[in-house]
Formats: structure tokens, sequence, C-alpha cells
């Protein structure tokens, strides 16, 4: 039974199971009313003031669901720093969830990218 065990634990890293890809999330909060389109602005502009250019582009920005991603932010194992943005105007309340991968899993900073965009003036107003 044991050599099984040892080989569904390979198998399973093989298959992804041993990677962990580097990410960070934490939340803020705005003033309840504060339009997404004013947080995916502010969002948008902290990441276009990154000196590195492991910063994906945005791809999908939609006010009304309230939800801001940048790269291929659901694919594993991308090279680049990815965020997913996610706010309620009607309470206030927002989300960032980010990967930052290097080769091989390298952790690019995620903490710090982090710490970047929690950091930004405007989103710091609640």
């Amino acid at each position: 039974m044991r050599p099984f065990t040892v080989l569904a634990a390979a198998a399973a890293c093989l298959l992804g199971g041993c990677f962990f890809e580097p990410s960070a999330s934490g939340a803020f909060s705005m003033q309840p009313g504060t339009p997404s389109d004013v947080v995916f602005k502010c969002v948008e502009a902290t990441i276009r003031a990154q000196t590195h250019a492991t910063w994906e582009d945005v791809t999908l920005r939609d006010g009304p669901a309230g939800v801001l991603e940048t790269g291929d932010f659901a694919s594993i194992n991308r090279m680049g720093v990815r965020v997913r943005v996610r706010y309620d105007a009607g309470v206030g309340k927002g989300s960032i969830q980010l990967k930052a991968s290097g080769p091989y899993f390298a952790d690019l900073g995620a903490d710090t990218a982090l710490a970047t965009l929690l950091s930004a003036p405007c989103l710091t107003s609640g």
C-alpha cells in the first residue's frame, strides 16, 4: 500500500499539486456610493506608475459588475503580476487578489505589490 501512496503523491505533484502560485490578498474601504469607475481608475493609475515591467495590462473592466482584472488572472503559472479587484459600490468595500509568478513559481513580490495597491492614496478614503 505504501508504494501506491508514494506514486499517487508523485503523480499529483507532476500535475501541479506541489506548486503554489505566489499570491496575496487584501481588502479596502471607500465611502459607500463611490462609483466603481473611480476605484478602477485609481487601481489602473497605480499599476501604470510601477517601474518594473512585470505588471500585466488591464484585460477586464466591468464597472456594473464591480470587477477589474489584469492579464489572464485565472491562469496558473503565468509570469507577471496580475490582479483581480472586486468592489461593491453600495457598501464601499473592495477586495484585491494578486498573483505574482516568475519562472518556476518564483515570487515576484506578491506582498509588496499588494501593499503598493493598498497604500494608494485614492484607495484609502474609507
